[in-house]
């Protein structure tokens, strides 16, 4: 028979117990991070057995599901607008004008009349005419899409600098396709579009963004100044040693500061179960930062 428990602290020892249990029985303890393998099997094995226990204990919380902002402005809008009186129009027109539209809607139609020969025309034209429509409205769409991205973008760059979180700025996707066309490196007005093309181009580009073969040797004055030279003979001294080994204390203080509860990351690691586990669990997940 299971004893309910009597409080949000008991949840909490609980968790603490499930973990440390579960870290024995797959002996997690006993295994030493000396490369990738082992890495990833120790960082593999934490996930799943602190995301499963936290869901057991816990519960789920409901997913937050943001909703998209509907893309417009006052000119989608006006365009949207202009699209409903036109079908308007062709709906009087087709319903050999009895039906009941807006006044909009018949100054759309008797201007169809007045460059029109005959019915056919008219309704011809009004169709002509929503069609135009619809393609100023997708590419009216497409450049406050646009407009909108390179904001977001601008502001998430902002906020980085500013020393917020940089997760934003990591796409989350597996896979990340190449654009369909781009310059070429030596003659920018000139477009490669062939999927081999861009894909040999990118790689050229980012083999000469990262190559540090020709260097050159420019002058550095200012590394002989006397106070460079005062500098480089007290370190010369006193080392400075970096990185500098974390322990159990550091780690907890760092856990401490920020926001308790921000929203998990890709491997669904939660702060406040990090921060909720015993001394024998978090050296583990110290090992890891290691």
């Amino acid at each position: 028979m299971k004893v309910p428990l009597k409080s949000e602290k008991d949840k909490y020892q609980v968790f603490v117990d499930a973990i440390d249990n579960a870290i024995r029985i797959d002996h997690l303890d006993e295994l030493l991070v000396t490369n990738d393998e082992t890495f990833l099997k120790l960082y593999t094995g934490l996930s799943s057995i602190i995301t499963m226990k936290a869901a057991k204990i816990f519960g789920k919380s409901k997913p937050y599901i943001k909703r998209h902002d509907n893309i417009t402005n006052a000119t989608i809008k006006s365009i949207a607008l202009n699209i409903r009186y036109v079908g308007g129009a062709i709906r009087f027109e087709r319903s050999n004008r009895m039906a009941h539209v807006s006044l909009k809607a018949m100054k759309h139609h008797r201007d169809a009349l007045e460059n029109s020969q005959n019915a056919q025309d008219v309704l011809a034209f009004l169709i002509t005419r929503r069609k135009l429509l619809h393609k100023n409205l997708f590419a009216e769409r497409s450049k406050e899409i646009i407009t909108r991205a390179k904001l977001a973008d601008k502001q998430k760059i902002a906020a980085a600098l500013k020393g917020n979180s940089t997760r934003k700025l990591v796409q989350n996707s597996d896979y990340i396709p190449l654009p369909l066309a781009i310059n070429d490196l030596d003659s920018p007005e000139k477009l490669v579009c062939s999927p081999e093309g861009v894909k040999a181009t990118t790689m050229e580009y980012f083999r000469r963004l990262y190559d540090h073969s020709c260097i050159p040797a420019l002058p550095k004055p200012w590394m002989e100044t006397p106070s460079i030279v005062n500098v480089r003979s007290r370190i010369a001294k006193d080392p400075f040693v970096w990185p500098k080994k974390a322990s159990l204390a550091d780690l907890r203080a760092l856990l401490r500061r920020g926001n308790n509860r921000p929203s998990p990351g890709p491997d669904q690691w939660k702060k406040w179960t990090v921060k909720s586990l015993s001394d024998f669990a978090l050296s583990l997940v110290l090992n890891l930062l290691m």
